[in-house]
This record gives C-alpha cells, structure tokens and sequence, in this order.
C-alpha cells in the first residue's frame, strides 16, 4: 500500500487530521489472508515470516514508490489527487517477484483466459494488450466513469 495523504483508518490509528499530504510517500505491507483481516506486516515480520528477504523488500518498495511517481504525474493531467494505492506483489512457481493479483492462498490468478492469452509465457499479443491497448483503457475511459461492461444507473440527487 502506497499512501500520499492521510486518509480513512490510517489517519484515525494515528489521530491525525484527513487530508494531510505527506512530506514522503508511505509504503506499507500488508500479508494477504481473508481469515486473518489482512493484517499489516513489518519488515522485520516479512523477513521473519519468510515471505521475502530484506534486500527484496527495499527493491519492493523502490518499485512502489516508482509506480507511485508515474501514477501521480497520470492523475495531474486530469486533475486528480492521489491519495493512496494498492498494488500486489507474490512470487511465481519459480520464486521470482512478480507484479499480478494473486488469490488468497497465494496463488497467480491470470488476467485472462488461458486460451486468449498464456500469462506464464511471453507472447506477441499479451506485449500489445499491455503496451498499447490496456493502458488507454484504463486512463482515459475508466477512469472517467465510462463503462462497457455494465450499464450505468442513473440516481435521483434529491432522495
């Protein structure tokens, strides 16, 4: 979890006001388990866990501060404040740290069918579909509420 300004639960833990804006990015873990409420972890307590290594958490959270840095420069060209992200990091069958969303026990979920694209092998079509189609998508139609998968409904202000 990356977090620019104080907000929600994090700011009630500390008793400081929502709305501050951080001198430096927080980085934060937190270990993935339904049963255990998500609880948040410590270096010491990832390292200790076994869920990664030292120098893997400083190359973690280097890698979440520069994501951090390119998804704020996106969110000021169309006026947005960045409060604060998640972002899911695991290992894959061989041990390398990989960027995906991952189950509760732990397991790489595809982003896709298999039999459009084989996400445990570099492809062609999967390069394209990240570098060219996806980010658009995401960026300037989502982003601004427009939606193809699901019909809006509309809500009546005054009730």
């Amino acid at each position: 979890m990356v977090r620019n300004i104080l907000a929600g639960s994090t700011a009630k833990k500390f008793g400081i006001e929502e709305g501050r804006v951080l001198e430096q990015p927080l980085v934060e873990f937190y270990y993935k388990n339904d049963e255990l409420a998500d609880p948040f972890l410590s270096d010491d307590q990832i390292v200790m866990l076994k869920i990664a290594k030292s120098e893997e958490i400083e190359a973690l959270k280097r890698k979440a501060l520069q994501i951090n840095t390119e998804l704020k420069i996106i969110f000021a060209q169309i006026k947005i404040d960045l409060v604060d992200f998640k972002v899911e990091f695991g290992k894959d069958l061989i041990g390398k740290i990989v960027l995906a969303e991952f189950d509760f026990g732990g397991r790489l979920l595809p982003s896709f069918p298999k039999w459009f694209i084989n996400g445990q092998r570099p492809s062609r079509l999967a390069w394209i579909l990240k570098e060219r189609i996806l980010p658009p998508i995401y960026w300037w139609a989502m982003l601004k509420g427009r939606e193809w998968l699901a019909k809006p409904i509309k809500l009546d202000a005054d009730k």
